[in-house]
């Protein structure tokens, strides 16, 4: 493992929870399907640039792998089913939060 400073340390441990929470109040709002696929996608590409950014300075974590698999499910079934899953992220929008740290932990 490299030598990171605290702050590069802080922000890799740090950057995978703003998209889950903004995710789940986003969907507490209960935005239409369109909207909850939208802000999917977006929070796949914050993923995508945190991967990135945690391979050039480290290795990414489980975490980061969960949180990533999540919005690329998500935003997949919402790209091909958005009535239909876009009603489970607005009934359960806390599952996934959980989905994601007990998939990394396991």
């Amino acid at each position: 493992m490299k030598n990171l400073s605290k702050a590069r340390q802080a922000f890799l441990y740090a950057a995978p929870f703003p998209p889950l929470a903004f995710f789940k109040v986003w969907a507490s709002l209960n935005p239409g399907p369109v909207a909850l696929t939208f802000a999917a996608w977006a929070m796949l590409a914050y993923c995508v640039v945190l991967l990135l950014i945690a391979r050039r300075w480290d290795k990414p974590n489980y975490f980061d792998w969960a949180v990533f698999a999540y919005f690329a499910l998500a935003s997949f079934f919402l790209l091909f089913m958005p009535g239909h899953v876009s009603s489970l992220f607005l009934l359960y929008p806390v599952t996934g939060i959980y989905a994601c740290l007990f998939s990394a932990a396991f």
